[in-house]
């Protein structure tokens, strides 16, 4: 499977109201940043019987959080276009 490239990442406020909840040190501006812009981001396609076809992504915040975060195409029609919903995040 190709490489998952992770150019823009949107994330709603329920979805950063429950990072912030329920998975501190996480925010979910610095989940989206740490996707985006960190050098060490680790991406790949599964496939999930719930959730369907999704992206399971390892990264690391400045602060030196480790985490997983799981994400939804924007374009189910076109997932390599690299735009992407963060479903949720959580320290590892």
């Amino acid at each position: 499977m190709p490489r998952v490239v992770l150019a823009d990442v949107r994330c709603t406020d329920a979805v950063a109201e429950h990072i912030r909840d329920k998975h501190p040190p996480l925010t979910a501006r610095k989940v989206t940043q740490a996707l985006t812009y960190a050098k060490n981001v680790a991406a790949n396609w599964e496939d999930d019987p719930v959730y369907g076809h999704q992206v399971a992504a390892f990264a690391t915040t400045v602060e030196g959080v480790a985490f997983k975060a799981y994400l939804h195409p924007v374009n189910p029609n076109d997932p390599d276009e690299g735009s992407f919903d963060l479903n949720t995040a959580f320290p590892v």
